[in-house]
């Protein structure tokens, strides 16, 4: 029986200086401190821990230490600053404050906050968590969310993907666990922190678009050159977000061959094989974007955004990949209640203005003199003299 009663937000990182805890440390991609060789920013180590006898809270989940009834919570469980869109839900989901929790043997790392249900936190920051810690050489298990709809089977097949056993991954099988040992990461913010971290961004790449070409060495699915990922009501997220003069956008780039996509009626790894294979994704501002960084090096990417959010997430995986990427905001429209949902009209002639970039240019033509002639070059010379 264990029992929760106050809170303390503590850090790895001190942690694993001070010893109260006995939490290890493990750096990752450190022996190579060198400037990235496009870039100004020094690579960085990235830490791994290692912490004895924790405590696993609630689904979705926060980890600690338990000391008499103070919680002592990790920072490190929770990507953003914002304590409470991750607290607050994990407390919620227990019954009361004593709650019969079960003890784990062996080796864990717990990978079902509350961001591990969108596609976009998923890849781009937690999935990254998972390859740091292969590359630390960690053979132990992981726990993923569960849903009420069950699994989610993005988060399994792409840590399959990733060459994780599927004997490796679990379900949470209370809501408090004490474990043996449990491992975890430093933060990772998704949006910028791969120009620090390019390792760990050829790391995940690289694992998944090895395990596509290893298991369907005659491709999986194929597409097209130009894709179009749409962005649809869904029961998750509602009607939000949406292209309102999507119809004519269509009938636009149709002329210019692209493949009009929904991504949720695919495997993820169907999603890695389709966009792998495309030269140009143009897509609205959505959780969809992760799947770019799959893309060819030096390929397009053309993102739409409401102009009252614009919140551009890829930028650090386009620049490492040398892709030329676009943005393009939308005409002020109505606002919905929650500014991160409101719908875009997109300036289909800019989109296409992008596209026609593309194109080889001709040589301008020259301008007609008409009947002009042409000035002596001695009798201009004698008359100025």
């Amino acid at each position: 029986m264990f029992k929760i009663g106050d809170l303390k937000k503590i850090s790895l990182m001190d942690e694993a200086i001070r010893q109260e805890y006995n939490v290890k440390r493990i750096e990752l991609f450190g022996d190579n401190l060198d400037q990235h060789p496009v870039y100004f920013l020094n690579k960085k180590p990235f830490y791994c821990f290692s912490l004895p006898n924790a405590l696993i809270v609630g689904v979705p989940s926060i980890f600690g230490f338990l000391r008499d009834t103070t919680f002592h919570v990790a920072r490190e469980g929770f990507n953003y600053d914002v304590d409470h869109e991750f607290i607050n839900p994990a407390l919620a989901s227990l019954d009361d404050g004593d709650v019969q929790g079960l003890e784990l043997s062996g080796e864990w790392c717990a990978l079902y906050n509350e961001h591990t249900f969108n596609f976009w936190h998923w890849t781009m920051e937690y999935l990254p968590r998972a390859a740091a810690l292969e590359e630390a050489g960690y053979k132990g298990n992981y726990i993923i969310r569960q849903v009420d709809n069950g699994t989610m089977a993005f988060v399994y097949e792409s840590l399959i993907a990733l060459g994780i056993m599927p004997e490796r991954v679990h379900l949470p099988p209370a809501k408090i666990l004490k474990v043996e040992r449990l491992f975890a990461t430093q933060k990772f913010d998704g949006r910028n922190e791969y120009l620090f971290y390019p390792d760990l961004f050829y790391s995940v790449r690289d694992r998944i678009l090895h395990h596509l070409a290893r298991k369907y060495p005659d491709g999986l699915l194929n597409l097209g050159k130009r894709i179009y990922i749409a962005r649809r009501p869904s029961a998750d997220r509602g009607v939000v977000r949406l292209v309102r003069n999507e119809a004519e956008l269509l009938q636009k780039i149709e002329a210019e061959n692209f493949t009009y996509v929904c991504m949720e009626d695919y495997s993820f790894m169907e999603q890695v094989s389709i966009v792998a294979n495309a030269d140009i994704v143009l897509a609205p501002h959505g959780a969809g974007m992760a799947l770019t960084m799959f893309m060819p090096r030096d390929s397009m990417i053309i993102e739409m955004f409401s102009p009252e959010y614009v919140n551009p997430c890829m930028t650090a995986s386009t620049f490492l990949l040398n892709q030329r990427y676009h943005m393009l905001t939308s005409q002020v429209l109505p606002f919905r209640d929650e500014y991160r949902n409101v719908d875009m009209t997109v300036p289909v002639f800019n989109v296409r203005q992008i596209l026609h970039s593309l194109r080889p240019s001709k040589p301008a033509p020259k301008p007609d003199m008409g009947s002009t002639k042409k000035t002596d070059q001695k009798t201009k010379t004698k008359t100025l003299v």
